[in-house]
């Protein structure tokens, strides 16, 4: 959110993505997506640290129960059709998240564009 209060983490591996152009899916499961919510913003490098802060506090943690994980990869290449990296645009369908307040549903979310570089 524009507060940078909460967050989807995603978690998946290299090998996942893949390097073939085109698209693939992969089933959600607790481990690989969480929605989080912080008392206050987090810092952009937040999760790029080996040891988590002691703030901001996690106000809620849930973890997803099921969905479709949906990537499209794109190959990059430079002028000479040499590989320069990929492009992943990750969407997901049927996204159920659940706790003792409620559920939360999305049939349709777009995540975003995720680009490696070589």
């Amino acid at each position: 959110n524009s507060d940078a209060t909460e967050v989807l983490v995603l978690s998946i591996s290299g090998s996942q993505l893949g390097v073939t152009e085109g698209d693939k899916t992969i089933d959600i499961s607790p481990e690989n997506l969480i929605y989080r919510i912080f008392d206050e913003a987090i810092s952009d490098n937040y999760f790029c640290v080996t040891i988590p802060p002691t703030t901001p506090i996690v106000l809620k943690d849930i973890s997803a129960e099921s969905g479709t994980i949906n990537i499209n990869t794109t190959v990059l290449s430079n002028e000479n059709e040499e590989i320069t990296g990929y492009q992943y645009y990750i969407t997901f369908s049927n996204l159920l998240f659940s706790d003792d307040g409620g559920r939360i549903f999305h049939e349709n979310f777009e995540f975003g564009t995720f680009t490696v570089n070589l």
